[in-house]
């Protein structure tokens, strides 16, 4: 009897060849042409299948639900339609007889590209860099398991993007990704590109978005900036100012003086000197910066006016260059041509007897002008007309008259005392001729006149003088007499309104009443013990003893609450007492009014979560009047005491408000919180996949993770392995606080088979136990797939371990046995062969294997051809046992 191991190979070799037999186990005896179908829906395709040879039953290919079948050409059939179904299935399908038959699907690819749109929106704004979020709209694109996205920033790829989910009709997809901006960069150019990576095969057209240019976004500010600045009249309007201002979106400018919004396209005239505000704004915020322009212009006279100045001889006259012009003119004074070297507006001059032509030329840096001031002198004549005198001759006779002493400096209400004395002997007469107590006497040659009290006069300037009357003459001479008094009152009051505003020009007066005499008068201006004017009185006329000096003031803000005092000062030396003679004001202090303003503040400043309200700022204001402060957060007015949570991060812009201005600054505050989880209790991970879960704890700033397992502290994993399973700890840490999250981690792998492939002996009649049994997590379900289910015993599938017997093995049974075991991660097949165990009589093989040999060869060559043409699937169907029998020669 032909062995068993013979008539197995024998089987093994007719399943490949027969007509009447299946594909099992070899799948590529059907060819599919092209193998893999790419098409783009709408599009038309087409199918071939070829069989292996022509003694078959029938072939067709099923498209859906329709069958095709080619009946004029017999081992192929081919087909053209449209995909218009975006889960087609095809399948070629080789009808052996009418039990067995083999099959081939065909792996068909039916896919649209897409519709790219990019989006960008600024969601945070730093000084030096704006935080973006882009999105990247993916529309009607399939498959999307087959769909990558790359991101690129100016050319350069910064992330890619893969999709996981399995569909085969169109989806949507949306992408974000955050992509900070930083100043320096300018603009960045942002783009998304979707691809479809069908197969090795297939064209790819890659769709790309519209480029997005952004840049970073920042408040607006001022650079090189002048704080002061000087320019001509009607040459100038602040449009011109030389000041640079930057930020993005690229600002607007407004301009203000004295609180007021100003054109600033006007020239400027010389009543326009003063501090003026420049307020830059854009989306992000607002900055300001103020400033002090100078506006100059050439000297000119106040009045055109001009007369003829007549004065007696001996008289002082002033005469005043009435100039206006800024800078502030230098005077240059001249006379009949002549230089007088002196630098003053006003010019004290005392004539002789001739008449003089006075000019006076004031100059600054824009130009000069001038004016002569023609003094004439004239004498009394007896007709009470003034002439001309010519220069004194002679001099008076003092017939040796002499004053002890000449000259004497009394307050008025003290006692005086002057002895008058002559070295002539024949003097009749020697006296005074005074106000108070007039003294005359005879035969003497001196005199003394005293009085108790210098206070009864009329006005200050008391003469008097001594006389002697001599034979033939007489003669007098006159002392120097100063009464002076200090004055009653000194006090300084605003001229006009009491409060000032900043850039104004304003009057200060000090009143001086009662005092003489003035010729010795100065005064002095102190703003807090700084002397910041003086002056004397001049064209004093006649009898005066009140005197007031005005001081024009243009206050800035840091002139609030200055003390403003004047002094009137006596200054009577050398022949006046030695002691101080100056009374002062009481103080006058300065309220200046201005617009308020910002300082010392922060642009961004990170806060804890609930421990913030904006009410804590760490920015002062100032301003006076004493300013509100309004908050406002994406242009609504907010309550400043609310505190803030995680979710008010952001731009916060202050205003204060009083009534001279408004002024408004941006910052950016971020809220910062500890760490919380909001994760699921258990992941599922592949062995070998990346590690880490998608677990991520929030909190600012961002925490860090510390993993543990079974309490112990482990390093972060890297890739995942089968023992990795188990309770895990994530614990995160952040300057406000830590959390801590428990989860289990299941690591999952594909079935393991406990056994490779094997070759099991067995003898004809007897029973045989198969095992399969394969590990996995999860665990794997385990199938057995057998050519003859008819003498096969126990389940088919089951869980883990399966086992099946076959019954009375014969020669039939010889076919391999499949062993298939899956699960979600992986599928895996095992191969059991049995082997007949036969006699053992040597001779008795080497006979039967010499019969065997010549039609085994050719039935070998006879394969070979065949399997040229056969290439596909083949399926049995297990219903029926096909025996093996011997055939007798």
């Amino acid at each position: 009897m032909l062995p068993l191991r013979m008539l197995g190979l024998l089987m093994f070799m007719l399943t490949q060849c027969g007509a009447d037999d299946g594909c099992f186990p070899d799948p590529d005896l059907l060819i599919l042409e092209p193998p893999v179908i790419v098409g783009e829906y709408g599009a038309s395709i087409s199918l071939r299948c070829i069989g292996p040879v022509d003694d078959f039953k029938e072939m067709s290919l099923w498209i859906g639900n329709e069958s095709i079948v080619n009946n004029d050409v017999r081992n192929n059939v081919s087909h053209t339609w449209t995909l218009t179904d975006w889960d087609v299935n095809a399948e070629c399908i080789m009808k052996l007889n009418d039990t067995h038959e083999c099959t081939k699907k065909a792996e068909i690819i039916v896919y649209q590209n897409p519709q790219v749109f990019l989006s960008t929106n600024p969601v945070n704004y730093f000084v030096e860099e704006t935080l973006y979020e882009v999105q990247c709209d993916v529309t009607n694109v399939a498959p999307v398991q087959n769909l990558t996205v790359t991101w690129y920033k100016n050319g350069e790829v910064i992330r890619t993007d893969s999709f996981s989910e399995a569909t085969k009709v169109p989806v949507n997809m949306s992408l974000s990704l955050m992509v900070n901006i930083s100043r320096g960069e300018n603009v960045a150019q942002l783009r998304c590109e979707a691809r479809l990576n069908l197969s090795p095969q297939a064209p790819q057209h890659p769709v790309t978005s519209e480029i997005s240019n952004v840049s970073a976004r920042y408040r607006p500010f001022f650079k090189d900036c002048l704080d002061h600045h000087s320019v001509k009249e009607d040459e100038f309007s602040l449009d011109k100012w030389p000041c640079e201002t930057d930020g993005n979106p690229p600002p607007t400018v407004n301009w203000y003086y004295r609180g007021e919004l100003i054109n600033p396209n006007k020239s400027l005239s010389r009543n326009d000197s003063g501090t003026y505000t420049a307020e830059v704004i854009n989306s992000i915020g607002m900055s300001q910066t103020s400033f002090l322009i100078t506006v100059q212009y050439a000297p000119e006279f106040r009045t055109n006016k001009r007369d003829d100045i007549i004065v007696s001889e001996g008289e002082t006259v002033t005469l005043t260059c009435d100039v206006e012009g800024y800078p502030a003119p230098d005077f240059e004074w001249s006379f009949d041509g002549e230089n007088m070297y002196e630098n003053t507006k006003k010019l004290n001059v005392t004539l002789g007897n001739y008449s003089k032509n006075y000019t006076c030329m004031a100059t600054n840096v824009l130009g000069n002008v001038t004016r002569t001031f023609p003094v004439q002198v004239a004498q009394v004549t007896t007709n009470q007309t003034y002439v001309a005198t010519p220069p004194e001759t002679d001099k008076k006779r003092d017939c040796g008259l002499k004053l002890t002493p000449s000259e004497i400096v009394v307050k008025f209400g003290d006692p005086a005392a002057i002895n008058c004395s002559t070295s002539e002997k024949d003097v009749q007469i020697l006296g005074w001729e005074t106000p108070v107590n007039p003294i005359d006497v005879e035969n003497r040659t001196s005199v003394l006149w005293k009085t108790d009290k210098v206070e009864k006069v009329e006005n200050w300037d008391w003469t008097m003088y001594c006389f002697a009357t001599f034979m033939d003459k007489q003669c007098n001479v006159t002392p120097t007499i100063t009464i002076y008094k200090t004055p009653d009152v000194v006090s300084v009051s605003a001229v006009g309104a009491d409060a000032m505003t900043e850039g104004g020009e304003y009057r200060l007066k000090c009143d001086i009443i009662n005092v003489t005499p003035l010729k010795n008068l100065t005064v002095k201006w102190y703003r807090d013990d700084e002397v910041v004017f003086t002056e004397q009185p001049r064209n004093i006329t006649g009898f005066q003893d009140d005197w007031s000096s005005t001081l024009t003031v243009t206050p800035k803000r840091s002139d609030h609450g200055s003390v403003y005092k004047c002094e009137a000062d006596l200054d009577l030396k050398p022949v006046g007492p030695e002691i101080n003679l100056s009374t002062f004001s009481s103080p006058y202090i300065a309220v200046v009014q201005y617009r308020p303003f910002f300082k010392d503040c922060l642009d961004h400043h990170s806060v804890k979560e609930d421990e913030f309200s904006l009410d804590k700022w760490p920015c002062e204001t100032d301003g006076n009047p004493p300013p509100t402060v309004d908050w406002y957060y994406r242009d609504e007015l907010i309550n400043p005491n609310k505190s803030l949570s995680r979710n008010d991060s952001g731009t916060y812009t202050a205003e204060v408000i009083n009534s001279i201005g408004t002024s408004r600054t941006s910052f950016l505050i971020t809220v910062q919180y500890g760490p919380s989880f909001s994760c699921d209790k258990q992941y599922e991970v592949v062995v070998n996949g990346e590690g880490g879960v998608p677990c991520e704890p929030e909190g600012l700033p961002p925490p860090s993770i510390t993993w543990f397992k079974n309490g112990n502290k482990i390093d972060t994993p890297q890739r995942w392995g089968q023992e990795d399973s188990g309770n895990y700890s994530l614990r995160a840490e952040n300057p406000h606080g830590t959390a801590e999250h428990v989860l289990y981690i299941d690591a999952q792998y594909a079935p393991v088979f406990k056994d490779g492939n094997i070759s099991m002996y067995v003898i004809p009649g007897e029973n045989v136990t198969l095992e399969c049994s394969a590990q996995g997590n999860p665990s794997p379900d385990v199938e057995w797939k057998s050519p003859l289910a008819g003498s096969v015993q126990g389940p088919a599938k089951g869980r883990q371990q399966i086992i099946i017997t076959v019954t009375a093995a014969t020669s039939t049974n010889a076919s391999p046995y499949m062993c298939v075991a899956t699960n979600k991660v992986g599928r895996v097949t095992r191969f059991v062969s049995l082997v007949e165990k036969g006699l053992n009589h040597e001779s008795y093989n080497k006979l039967w294997l010499l019969l065997l040999l010549v039609p085994l060869v050719v039935l070998i060559v006879v394969c070979l051809r065949k399997n040229k043409k056969k290439q596909g699937r083949y399926s049995f169907i297990t219903n029926t046992d096909i025996p093996l029998t011997a055939k007798s020669a």
